[in-house]
């Protein structure tokens, strides 16, 4: 599930910097959020505030398991945090990633 959200968040960066909707200055703004609310909100703090303020209430991640598509909705994914966390068994060292923002953009040059 980590690998599939590492890849959204990196599509939705890219696509953000080739449509030129992100400048200098938006793009910092948005590697801000997405440190704060996905990286430590999710896995490095599980600071379910954040994710709350980072992320759209109809944010939706989509996964496959064979020919079937699943919906995990942000309330979801929120509450299920929340409930990892209340477990004593628990181990919030297990749950941390060490993250970078990296994009790679290719641009067909005219001749």
């Amino acid at each position: 599930m980590k690998k599939l959200n590492m890849i959204v968040v990196g599509m939705l960066f890219l696509t953000l910097i080739a449509t030129g909707v992100l400048n200098a200055d938006s793009k910092a703004e948005v590697e801000k959020v997405i440190q704060s609310s996905y990286f430590n909100g999710a896995f490095n703090d599980l600071d379910t505030e954040s994710m709350r303020k980072g992320f759209h209430p109809d944010f939706v991640i989509f996964s496959t398991k064979g020919n079937a598509i699943s919906r995990y909705p942000i309330d979801a994914w929120i509450k299920g945090i929340e409930k990892r966390k209340q477990d004593p068994k628990f181990e919030p060292a297990q749950a941390k990633m060490d993250c970078k923002i990296v994009a790679k953009v290719y641009h067909a040059h005219p001749k």
